[in-house]
This record gives structure tokens, sequence and C-alpha cells, in this order.
């Protein structure tokens, strides 16, 4: 009797196992195919940022600006938040140093530029943010 007992303790064991592997890998998937997409985000406020302030109410550029939002929407409703961190803390663990700026207005250590957003996945950071430093 108690051999079954254990056996069927161990089978009860082995499925939570299962169950929380697969809604690991889940989760993994859906944020490997988000972090596919930030490539495209980008490239779309690249794209918007340049347009000339005279050419910004033609329909076909209001067009792709709702088709950025769109897709930022997706991003926001699938748990993604954007990274942009200037006048923080420097904090390797979210942000990426690419330079340093001699600065008297930011306190050494601190954030003065974002030159590409990071962004995260609830606690899971799917990219870091590009950044300039106070030296």
């Amino acid at each position: 009797f108690d051999g079954w007992q254990r056996e069927r303790a161990d089978f009860v064991n082995y499925r939570k196992r299962v169950e929380r592997d697969l809604r690991d890998l889940q989760q993994t998937a859906a944020a490997d195919t988000l972090q596919s997409l930030l490539p495209i985000l980008d490239d779309f406020e690249r794209a918007t940022a340049s347009v000339p302030e005279d050419l910004r109410q033609l329909p076909w550029l209001e067009g792709i600006i709702a088709i950025q939002r769109k897709l930022q929407k997706v991003l926001e409703d699938q748990g993604i938040t954007a990274l942009d961190p200037v006048g923080e803390v420097f904090d390797p663990s979210l942000h990426e140093a690419i330079a340093t700026d001699a600065s008297t207005d930011v306190p050494s250590g601190h954030v003065t530029a974002t030159l590409q957003k990071g962004y995260l996945h609830g606690d899971r950071v799917l990219r870091p943010a590009l950044v300039r430093v106070a030296s």
C-alpha cells in the first residue's frame, strides 16, 4: 500500500513539473516572438521622427502612425514595457552603456541619453536600453 501511495505522489509531482515546464516554454516562445517585433517598432519610430513637420498632416502618414500605435498597443497588451531611462541611475541589468558624457547637469552614474529603448516582458529583459552615462 505504501509503494502505491509513493508512486502516486511521484506521478503527481511529475505532472506538476511537466505542466510548469510547458508554461515556461510557452512564455519563452511568446517573449521570443514579441522580441522579434522590436526592430520593426524601432524602424517605425525612426521613420516617423524624421518626417518634416509640414508633411505630418498627410493622410498616408497618419495611417502609418496609426499602424505604429497599434503595434505598440499589441506589445503593451502582452506585458511589454519600454525602458527610456534618461535621468535614472545606470543599472547594468537594464541598460547597456555605449558612451559616457562629461556633464555638470546630470549626476555621475545617471543616464544622460537613450540611444535605443530597451524593453521588459514582466521582469525579463527582452532588450537592454542603449544609453550614454554621465561620468
